[in-house]
Protein backbone atom coordinates (compact mmCIF):
# COMPACT_ATOMS: atom_id res chain seq x y z
CA UNK A 1 0.00 0.00 0.00
CA UNK A 2 1.80 3.31 -0.99
CA UNK A 3 -1.23 5.58 -0.26
CA UNK A 4 1.26 7.37 2.21
CA UNK A 5 3.57 7.84 -0.63
CA UNK A 6 0.90 9.55 -2.91
CA UNK A 7 -0.01 11.62 0.57
CA UNK A 8 3.44 13.02 0.87
CA UNK A 9 3.92 13.32 -3.38
CA UNK A 10 0.53 15.83 -2.84
CA UNK A 11 1.66 17.67 -0.22
CA UNK A 12 4.68 17.82 -2.36
CA UNK A 13 3.25 18.93 -5.44
CA UNK A 14 1.23 21.54 -3.54
CA UNK A 15 4.30 23.15 -1.72
CA UNK A 16 6.18 23.35 -5.14
CA UNK A 17 2.97 25.54 -6.93
CA UNK A 18 2.38 27.47 -3.98
CA UNK A 19 6.03 28.17 -3.85
CA UNK A 20 5.88 28.65 -0.17
CA UNK A 21 8.43 31.09 1.47
CA UNK A 22 8.15 29.74 4.96
CA UNK A 23 7.26 26.33 6.25
CA UNK A 24 6.05 26.78 9.97
CA UNK A 25 4.41 24.97 12.79
CA UNK A 26 5.53 23.88 16.45
CA UNK A 27 8.43 21.42 16.62
CA UNK A 28 8.41 20.54 12.95
CA UNK A 29 11.90 20.33 12.57
CA UNK A 30 12.25 17.27 15.57
CA UNK A 31 9.25 15.32 14.58
CA UNK A 32 6.67 16.32 11.68
CA UNK A 33 9.26 17.05 8.47
CA UNK A 34 12.05 14.68 9.82
CA UNK A 35 9.04 12.00 10.27
CA UNK A 36 7.71 12.78 6.89
CA UNK A 37 11.43 13.03 4.83
CA UNK A 38 12.20 9.33 6.22
CA UNK A 39 8.81 7.84 5.28
CA UNK A 40 9.01 10.29 1.94
CA UNK A 41 12.51 7.96 1.58
CA UNK A 42 11.23 5.07 2.04
CA UNK A 43 7.94 5.19 0.12
CA UNK A 44 9.91 6.68 -3.34
CA UNK A 45 8.02 9.67 -2.71
CA UNK A 46 10.23 11.71 -5.12
CA UNK A 47 7.40 14.87 -5.58
CA UNK A 48 7.74 15.18 -1.95
CA UNK A 49 11.58 14.78 -1.57
CA UNK A 50 12.23 17.68 -4.22
CA UNK A 51 9.40 19.50 -3.36
CA UNK A 52 11.71 23.16 -2.87
CA UNK A 53 11.85 26.07 -5.43
CA UNK A 54 15.55 24.30 -6.60
CA UNK A 55 15.89 21.32 -7.96
CA UNK A 56 17.26 20.11 -4.85
CA UNK A 57 16.19 16.97 -1.98
CA UNK A 58 14.74 18.18 1.36
CA UNK A 59 17.57 17.15 4.02
CA UNK A 60 17.51 16.46 7.51
CA UNK A 61 20.90 16.99 9.98
CA UNK A 62 21.12 15.89 13.36
CA UNK A 63 23.61 18.99 15.33
CA UNK A 64 24.88 19.48 18.45
CA UNK A 65 25.29 22.74 19.56
CA UNK A 66 27.09 24.17 23.42
CA UNK A 67 27.62 27.89 24.58
CA UNK A 68 28.16 29.65 27.24
CA UNK A 69 24.48 30.92 27.20
CA UNK A 70 22.50 28.15 26.21
CA UNK A 71 24.14 25.04 27.33
CA UNK A 72 23.91 21.87 25.05
CA UNK A 73 20.96 21.47 22.81
CA UNK A 74 21.06 18.96 20.42
CA UNK A 75 18.52 20.05 17.14
CA UNK A 76 17.32 18.80 14.00
CA UNK A 77 17.99 20.96 11.07
CA UNK A 78 15.56 20.59 7.77
CA UNK A 79 16.19 22.54 5.35
CA UNK A 80 13.93 22.72 2.23
CA UNK A 81 15.61 24.79 -1.13
CA UNK A 82 14.71 27.78 -1.47
CA UNK A 83 12.04 27.68 1.87
CA UNK A 84 12.83 28.72 5.41
CA UNK A 85 11.57 26.41 8.07
CA UNK A 86 10.68 27.75 10.69
CA UNK A 87 10.13 26.06 13.89
CA UNK A 88 8.61 28.01 16.32
CA UNK A 89 9.68 25.65 19.04
CA UNK A 90 12.87 26.84 18.47
CA UNK A 91 11.74 30.15 18.63
CA UNK A 92 10.16 29.70 22.14
CA UNK A 93 13.57 27.63 23.53
CA UNK A 94 15.09 31.32 22.26
CA UNK A 95 12.85 33.07 24.25
CA UNK A 96 13.59 31.28 27.26
CA UNK A 97 10.43 28.91 28.02
CA UNK A 98 11.03 26.70 30.78
CA UNK A 99 8.62 24.51 29.66
CA UNK A 100 8.54 24.21 26.03
CA UNK A 101 5.21 22.16 24.99
CA UNK A 102 2.48 24.12 22.47
CA UNK A 103 0.29 23.77 25.01
CA UNK A 104 2.42 25.41 27.50
CA UNK A 105 3.58 28.63 25.72
CA UNK A 106 0.17 29.32 24.09
CA UNK A 107 -1.46 29.26 27.29
CA UNK A 108 1.05 31.77 29.00
CA UNK A 109 1.58 33.80 25.67
CA UNK A 110 -1.94 34.11 24.06
CA UNK A 111 -4.47 32.80 27.03
CA UNK A 112 -5.77 29.60 25.33
CA UNK A 113 -4.45 25.86 24.05
CA UNK A 114 -5.42 22.78 22.40
CA UNK A 115 -7.16 19.99 23.97
CA UNK A 116 -4.50 17.71 23.50
CA UNK A 117 -4.47 14.44 21.82
CA UNK A 118 -1.47 11.60 22.41
CA UNK A 119 -0.05 10.94 19.32
CA UNK A 120 -1.37 7.06 19.82
CA UNK A 121 -4.79 7.75 19.01
CA UNK A 122 -4.32 9.81 15.92
CA UNK A 123 -4.91 6.40 13.68
CA UNK A 124 -8.00 5.52 16.05
CA UNK A 125 -9.12 8.30 15.43
CA UNK A 126 -8.81 9.37 11.79
CA UNK A 127 -10.70 5.69 11.75
CA UNK A 128 -13.41 6.21 13.96
CA UNK A 129 -16.90 7.53 13.78
CA UNK A 130 -17.77 10.86 12.53
CA UNK A 131 -17.26 12.49 15.80
CA UNK A 132 -13.87 11.13 16.23
CA UNK A 133 -12.72 12.26 13.60
CA UNK A 134 -14.16 15.77 13.41
CA UNK A 135 -12.60 16.09 16.94
CA UNK A 136 -9.41 15.09 14.73
CA UNK A 137 -10.19 17.80 12.46
CA UNK A 138 -10.30 20.93 15.16
CA UNK A 139 -6.62 19.49 17.08
CA UNK A 140 -4.87 19.75 13.92
CA UNK A 141 -6.65 23.33 13.03
CA UNK A 142 -5.93 24.02 16.49
CA UNK A 143 -2.03 22.38 16.09
CA UNK A 144 -1.58 24.73 13.07
CA UNK A 145 -3.56 28.27 14.22
CA UNK A 146 -1.15 28.18 17.40
CA UNK A 147 2.03 28.61 16.24
CA UNK A 148 1.05 30.95 13.77
CA UNK A 149 -0.83 32.60 16.61
CA UNK A 150 2.70 33.13 18.38
CA UNK A 151 4.73 34.20 15.76
CA UNK A 152 2.11 36.69 14.77
CA UNK A 153 2.05 38.08 18.41
CA UNK A 154 6.00 37.51 18.83
CA UNK A 155 6.60 39.62 15.64
CA UNK A 156 9.85 37.21 15.40
CA UNK A 157 9.79 37.69 11.57
CA UNK A 158 10.54 40.95 10.71
CA UNK A 159 13.10 41.49 13.94
CA UNK A 160 14.74 38.47 13.12
CA UNK A 161 15.43 39.26 9.26
CA UNK A 162 16.58 43.06 9.83
CA UNK A 163 18.94 41.03 12.04
CA UNK A 164 19.83 38.46 9.40
CA UNK A 165 20.46 41.11 6.43
CA UNK A 166 22.17 43.43 9.29
CA UNK A 167 25.10 40.58 10.55
CA UNK A 168 25.10 38.73 7.29
CA UNK A 169 23.37 35.57 8.90
CA UNK A 170 20.91 33.45 7.63
CA UNK A 171 17.70 33.63 9.57
CA UNK A 172 17.92 30.02 10.91
CA UNK A 173 21.15 30.42 12.44
CA UNK A 174 20.24 33.33 14.11
CA UNK A 175 17.31 31.08 16.17
CA UNK A 176 19.34 28.29 16.64
CA UNK A 177 22.73 29.76 17.67
CA UNK A 178 21.36 33.09 18.59
CA UNK A 179 22.96 36.62 18.21
CA UNK A 180 26.78 35.45 18.61
CA UNK A 181 26.18 33.81 15.08
CA UNK A 182 27.45 36.46 12.50
CA UNK A 183 28.10 35.58 8.80
CA UNK A 184 30.86 37.51 7.18
CA UNK A 185 29.72 40.77 6.05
Amino acid sequence: DNSGGQRLDVIGMLLFILQASIITGYNVERFDLTYMIKRAQRLGSWRFLFCGIFPEPLRYAEKKFQSSATQTRFHVNVSVPGMLVLDVFRVAQKMGFRILTLNYVSSTELGHHKTDVHHTQIVVLSNGTKADVQWLIIYCQKDTQLPLELLGGWQTIPGDMQMARDTGTQHKNLITEGQGEKGDS
